[in-house]
């Protein structure tokens, strides 16, 4: 039997806001927070194609950038693919390893999974595997260090 890593207690987006359209579709950056304590914060990397995993709660503020819009903060917890997932206790915490970088997470529950992927330099979420691009761009999933034991 798997450990637990407990359950997704609260999911945190910072979004861009331009001409009052929010893009909650693709989250500047994602904080994470399970019930057993484990809290991290996912960005896309400078590079364009990893994800970027801090753990604890990353600094994200608020911001106004004038002619480009604004960074807002929304609570997701319940939203964006999120609500199938918050509340169930997470079976399975991964990484999605391309050649050089890690370039996704996996959050598998009993019920449902959630993959969080940086996409040309864009969080994008997916409420379930997205075969094509694991198997076009031989991409790999792993458990996350410490996190837990295979999806099986």
């Amino acid at each position: 039997m798997t450990a637990r890593l407990g359950r997704v207690n609260e999911v945190v987006y910072l979004v861009h806001v331009f001409e009052g359209k929010w893009n909650m579709h693709n989250p500047q950056a994602i904080y994470l927070e399970l019930s057993s304590g484990i809290s991290f914060t996912l960005r896309c990397g400078a590079d364009g194609e990893s994800l970027q995993i801090a753990h604890g709660k990353v600094a994200m503020a608020e911001r106004d950038m004038g002619e480009f819009g604004q960074e807002r903060l929304v609570n997701a917890t319940r939203r964006g693919g999120w609500e199938n997932i918050s509340g169930q206790d997470i079976d399975f915490l991964g990484v999605i390893k391309g050649q050089y970088a890690i370039e996704g997470i996996v959050f598998q529950s009993s019920q449902s999974e959630l993959f969080v992927m940086n996409r040309g330099d864009e969080l994008v979420i997916y409420n379930q595997a997205p075969q094509n691009i694991l198997s076009e761009e031989g991409l790999t999933v792993s458990p996350l260090d410490g996190a837990s034991s295979s999806p099986d």
